[in-house]
């Protein structure tokens, strides 16, 4: 008999060896792997009989709660694709999103209901909203979607090879891309963190805390797949994380640059006995080594992981704790199962410590981006997973993250990607053309700079400029600062010389 591995199969496995241990804490519930497991199968079932069945998407528009893991996990038994939304997207880009990853079934929280109100009248496919935490017009209430659906495994043949999830990311030509990834994938994914990152079943975790709010979904996997707690912060503050881990007896956090530099420089970091804190994930960009230093100031005992990964590959290669001041922009050895090489433009290996661009291969990959074969195959035609990134190898198997192949921008751990940001600003009537670009940035690692030219007789101001991406932007999307030229730098072919603006503005 042949066992399909699946993410829905991981929950029950939880709910059966760990069924009394907490799976989730947050502001409103403290939830155990065999609660979780049941609430799964009841919304499975009532999904099914609401219509949907295995395939169809289901976008999720919600805040870290564990309704919204029992809403995805209840998507994922029945062999619904997960989509995740951020609730950071303006409502252009959400209705954009919604309408092109063909979701038919959206679940989202009463506090962006305003949102859901707003796309409403445009989206084609969703036939059923469910709202979490409260009531809406033409919703069904989560709470009425629990009543009785049956608490055993839904009946559905769900694959290692099923699609689970389309995760979005920014677009290099402006529309954001989604990154198809399977049930397999995923727990690849989740198997190389947990273990890169010594995550272990009796472990009280900090999940999905971001002073961006990323949505928890792949973070969280890593729980089930071991069968630890998660904790969901009842706030994006310093304050209420610091009080959470001492309340909590918090031991595991994966915390983006921004979080470290705030935490360190909170007043009231020493009036907490966070002794329990052990063991942290840093990621998302580069690490410059002194901020690990302060760290390691701060908390002597704390055993640092610096993950680099990417969001159509997840996790590529880990630094541990006894090498975390090896050097600047090392990142580690290569997960296992994963291959990495350097290459040149022709797709050919450089020597060691020389420049190429790294392209990986492994199971933890996504199968390609929705609806999108021509960047899938710029991405992935080589058979090769193109990650866009600058990078070298030593002579003992070390990665070194060096610069950006391509023109993304990471801002608080969050791509960014210019032609999206330019193609918003050139909607507005006064502007005539733009560049976007990224620039050092103390607390964000970078932040977004726009450089414009208005049109002949049109007076632009630099707030006004971003006021305009407020409503069609998400908020770390848009500039945070402004420049106002007569021309942009061009070079003989008219392609604009972003290289010289970054130099110009870096200061």
């Amino acid at each position: 008999m042949t066992y399909n591995i699946n993410l829905g199969k991981m929950l029950a496995r939880c709910a059966r060896i760990y069924p009394e241990r907490l799976a989730i804490i947050d502001e409103n519930r403290r939830v155990t792997y065999r609660e979780l497991n049941e609430e799964a199968n009841r919304l499975a079932h009532n999904y099914m009989r609401l219509g949907l069945s295995k395939g169809d998407k289901i976008g999720f528009l919600l805040g870290n709660c564990a309704e919204l893991v029992g809403a995805v996990f209840g998507a994922l038994k029945m062999g619904g694709v997960v989509v995740i939304l951020n609730w950071r997207w303006a409502p252009e880009e959400l209705w954009r999103l919604v309408d092109h990853t063909e979701i038919s079934f959206l679940v989202y929280g009463k506090e962006f209901s305003e949102k859901i109100d707003k796309i409403r009248p445009r989206v084609r496919n969703v036939k059923h909203y469910v709202i979490c935490h409260g009531t809406g017009r033409d919703s069904i209430s989560y709470e009425s979607l629990l009543d009785g659906g049956s608490v055993e495994e839904p009946d559905v043949e769900v694959g290692a090879d099923d699609v689970a999830s389309i995760t979005h990311t920014s677009g290099t030509t402006g529309f954001p891309k989604g990154a198809v990834w399977t049930h397999s994938s995923h727990l690849w994914g989740a198997s190389l963190i947990s273990a890169g990152a010594d995550r272990r079943a009796e472990d009280t975790e900090i999940v999905g805390y971001s002073l961006n709010g990323t949505p928890f979904f792949r973070a969280y996997l890593v729980n089930v797949l071991v069968g630890s707690t998660a904790v969901f912060p009842v706030s994006f503050d310093i304050l209420s994380l610091l009080r959470t881990v001492e309340k909590e007896r918090a031991v595991f956090a994966w915390f983006a640059v921004p979080t470290w530099i705030r935490i360190l420089e909170h007043p009231d970091l020493r009036s907490y006995n966070l002794e329990c804190f052990r063991k942290a994930q840093i990621g998302g960009q580069i690490i410059p080594i002194e901020l690990k230093r302060r760290i390691k100031k701060s908390f002597p005992e704390l055993a640092l992981f610096d993950m680099y990964g990417a969001t159509e590959a997840g996790p590529i290669s880990c630094l541990y704790p006894n090498e975390a001041f090896r050097g600047q922009g090392c990142v580690g050895i290569p997960c296992q199962i994963v291959e990495v090489r350097i290459v040149d433009e022709e797709g050919q290996d450089v020597p060691k410590n020389d420049i190429g661009e790294i392209v990986i291969a492994g199971p933890n990959m996504m199968r390609g981006y929705y609806k999108n074969e021509e960047s899938t195959q710029k991405v992935l035609g080589t058979g090769w997973l193109h990650t866009g990134d600058l990078g070298k190898m030593d002579e003992d198997g070390y990665l070194y993250i060096v610069d950006r192949k391509v023109e993304t921008i990471i801002s608080g751990g969050f791509n960014v990607y210019p032609a999206e940001v330019e193609g918003a600003l050139l909607e507005y009537e006064k502007i005539k053309d733009v560049a976007v670009i990224g620039i050092p940035d103390p607390l964000w690692g970078e932040s977004v700079k726009a450089i414009i030219v208005p049109k002949p007789g049109e007076v632009l101001t630099s707030q006004e400029a971003i006021d305009f991406c407020r409503e069609r932007l998400a908020s770390y999307k848009k500039p945070r600062s402004v420049e106002i030229l007569e021309e942009l730098p061009r070079d003989a072919s008219g392609k604009v010389l972003k290289r010289e603006l970054r130099k110009k503005y870096a200061k």
